[in-house]
C-alpha cells in the first residue's frame, strides 16, 4: 500500500514520540515519518529539496525559522500565543488526542497528496442490510451484525444510508465529522476520497465498530445519485483499510439499489414477521428475480431473509421465497428494546453471519 510522507517537526520530543509511535502504528493510512526537534535541521533538510506529502510543525518552531517555505502541505500545531500566530496558513490546536490529530491532518491536506491511494484491486466484502418494513426499531439487526463482527476481531466499518438516520443511537465517538461531511466531499467530487473516509470515521469503544456519524440533512441522501453512491462506497472497500463494511437502509426499489446490491457480498433483508411485514417481503422477492432476470445475476447465494419473530406462530405466515429464510427470536425484554451482545436474537445473529461467510 502507499504510504503519506509526513515531516513532523516540534521541540517538544515527548510529543513527537507519542504521536509518532501513534501514526507508525496506525495501519489506515500508512505513514512515513521525518521527524525534527531542531529548527536548523530542519531548515537544512528543506534547503536539500527534500519533499513530504505533508509538513506538520509546531507553530513555535515555525516562528524561529528564518527562511520559509511553501505553504501548500503545511499545517502548524498551535503551540504559542495566538497574537505569535502567522497568518494565511491552516493551523489546530496541539493538545489533542492523537485521534483527532490524525484526522485532521489528513482531512486538511488529503487533496494534496497523491491520487494512488483510491486505486487498487484488494478490496474488503460489503454487507447490505436491508430493512423491509422500516423495523429497525424494533429489530437492531445490522447494529448487532457490526458488532457481532467486530468482537470477532474484524476491522468493521458500518454506514447508515436511511433518510432519517439512527446511527448515533447506537454507536458513539469523539469525531466531529461524519457521513454529513463524507457527502460533501463525495458531491463535490474531492480527490483522494478514501482518506476523506478516514478522516470522517470514528470508533465506538464499546462495540469496536468503526462508523459514520449519522448526516444531518435528509436531502443529503434523498439526493444521492448512482455515481454518487458508487464513490462512496469505493472509498471505503479497500481491505487495507477495513476488513468488512456494513452499509444499511430500509428497502427502496430506486435507482441506487442495483448499485448497492452489485457492490454486495451478502444481502440481508430483514423485517418483523406482522402480517404487513411479511406482504413486503413477498413483493420484495418478487423484485429481486425480476432483478436476477434483468441483470443476468444470481442471487440466491447471497440474499438471506431474516425475520425477527414478534408475533406468536410465525409458521402460519412463513412466506414461499426464492431465497434463504432465517427466523430471529425478538430482542425485546419486557417492555424495553435491549442492545446487547447477548441473549438469543444475538446468539441467532451471529450464527447466521457465521453460516454465510464467503
Amino acid at each position: 500500500m502507499s504510504q503519506i510522507r509526513l515531516v513532523l517537526a516540534d521541540r517538544d520530543t515527548m510529543f513527537l514520540e507519542k504521536f509518532s509511535a501513534y501514526l507508525l502504528k496506525n495501519k489506515t493510512p500508512v505513514f512515513s515519518l521525518v521527524l525534527f526537534s531542531n529548527d536548523k535541521k530542519l531548515e537544512e533538510w528543506l534547503r536539500l529539496g527534500e519533499k513530504a506529502d505533508i509538513i506538520v510543525i509546531s507553530s513555535a518552531l515555525y516562528n524561529d525559522i528564518a527562511e520559509k517555505f511553501d505553504t501548500d502541505n503545511l499545517v502548524l500545531l498551535r503551540d504559542c500565543p495566538e497574537s505569535m500566530m502567522p497568518e494565511g496558513i491552516i493551523s489546530i490546536y496541539k493538545y489533542r488526542p492523537a485521534n483527532y490529530l490524525m484526522k485532521e491532518i489528513i482531512s486538511l491536506c488529503a487533496e494534496k497528496i497523491p491520487q494512488d491511494f483510491d486505486t487498487g484491486m484488494d478490496l474488503c466484502k460489503i454487507n447490505l442490510v436491508l430493512y423491509a418494513d422500516g423495523s429497525d426499531v424494533l429489530n437492531p439487526f445490522a447494529q448487532s451484525l457490526a458488532a457481532i463482527k467486530a468482537d470477532s476481531g474484524l476491522k468493521i466499518l458500518y454506514i447508515s444510508l436511511d433518510e432519517i438516520s439512527n446511527t448515533d443511537d447506537y454507536f458513539t465517538g469523539n469525531n466531529q465529522r461524519g457521513l454529513s461531511e463524507m457527502l460533501y466531499y463525495v458531491k463535490s467530487q474531492k480527490e483522494n476520497l478514501s482518506l476523506k473516509a478516514e478522516a470522517c470515521t470514528t470508533l465506538d469503544m464499546d462495540t469496536g465498530v468503526y462508523f459514520m456519524k449519522g448526516h444531518h440533512d435528509t436531502r443529503d441522501i434523498a439526493g444521492l445519485s448512482e455515481y454518487e453512491l458508487s464513490a462512496l462506497i469505493m472509498s471505503v472497500n479497500k481491505k487495507s483499510a477495513y476488513e468488512e463494511v456494513i452499509i444499511t437502509r430500509g428497502f427502496k426499489n430506486d435507482s441506487l439499489l442495483p448499485v448497492l446490491i452489485k457492490s454486495a457480498h451478502r444481502i440481508y433483508i430483514t423485517a418483523l414477521n406482522y402480517f404487513t411485514s411479511v406482504n413486503r417481503i413477498k413483493k420484495i422477492n418478487n423484485i429481486l428475480h425480476e432483478f436476477e432476470n434483468k441483470n443476468n445475476m444470481v442471487l440466491k447465494d447471497r440474499v438471506v431473509f431474516c425475520i425477527t419473530n414478534v408475533v406468536t406462530d410465525p409458521k402460519a405466515m412463513c412466506p414461499d421465497l426464492d431465497y434463504d429464510i432465517k427466523y430471529l427470536s425478538s430482542p425485546m425484554h419486557g417492555n424495553n428494546l435491549s442492545f446487547q451482545t447477548t441473549g438469543r436474537y444475538y446468539s441467532e445473529i451471529k450464527e447466521i453471519s457465521e453460516n454465510y461467510k464467503q
